[in-house]
């Protein structure tokens, strides 16, 4: 069983979870998740399997796997107009959905991991099996979870399989995930794409929540109503 928050207020939803070794408790997606659903929009955010207080086990926690999780939400939804809002892996873990499954209305990365196997070299690289992750608690490096980033590589080239829009918001200031990864991507896609950089923001959006509502929400409420459409990128930057 997933841990979750479901608010039902109407026909549209959006979902919305986290990143590595996290879980969906976090204010950067708390806000969101309230300022939608005073849009009326229903809100969905849930922690993936092995993770938070969600049941499995944290070591067979892959992008993989978590795609799956994703994909049962999808299937609890229906045939409700849904976004889905990713912060850091679990962006990759919608973009990764997103490249086969066509149910989605629309997609947000916020700091998204998309060279997943240069992320995991980077920051788990030195480590040994069963060394904590992220100086985590429960949160145990596993062979599983290695050889899935590494046979990712980055998702780059899965951006022409992806026909939703996607906004991409990354703080320029990111010390785990650099803003060149949303650019990747965002470079990369053929459909509809935003990219607002948020200048001087971190990993966690720590004094910016106001700036990412203001990213997040308008365009979540249009394309959670409209159909694809394929258009330039839309760069914005935001400064304090």
């Amino acid at each position: 069983m997933l841990d979750c928050n479901y608010t039902d207020n109407g026909e549209c939803v959006a979902i919305i979870s986290h990143g590595v070794t996290s879980n969906h408790h976090r204010p950067y997606l708390n806000i969101l998740n309230d300022a939608l659903s005073i849009e009326g929009i229903s809100t969905l955010s849930f922690t993936f399997s092995g993770n938070g207080q969600s049941e499995g086990n944290f070591s067979d926690s892959t992008i993989s796997k978590e795609v799956n999780d994703l994909s049962s939400i999808l299937d609890f939804i229906g045939n409700r107009p849904s976004i889905y809002i990713g912060h850091s892996m679990g962006a990759a873990v919608g973009l990764k959905l997103a490249s086969k499954d066509q149910r989605l209305k629309g997609l947000v990365s916020l700091a998204g991991m998309i060279n997943v196997k240069e992320f995991f070299d980077k920051q788990f690289g030195k480590l040994s099996i069963g060394d904590l992750m992220m100086d985590r608690e429960g949160c145990p490096l596993s062979q599983q979870i290695l050889e899935d980033a590494r046979e990712i590589g980055t998702l780059t080239h899965l951006a022409d399989k992806i026909n939703i829009p996607l906004l991409f918001v990354h703080g320029d200031k990111d010390e785990l995930v650099p803003i060149q990864d949303s650019i990747d991507m965002a470079e990369a896609s053929g459909t509809e794409t935003h990219l607002v950089s948020l200048s001087g923001c971190d990993h966690k959006f720590e004094g910016y929540y106001e700036m990412l509502v203001e990213a997040v929400v308008p365009l979540s409420l249009i394309h959670i109503s409209e159909p694809t459409r394929r258009t330039p990128i839309s760069y914005a930057v935001f400064c304090l």
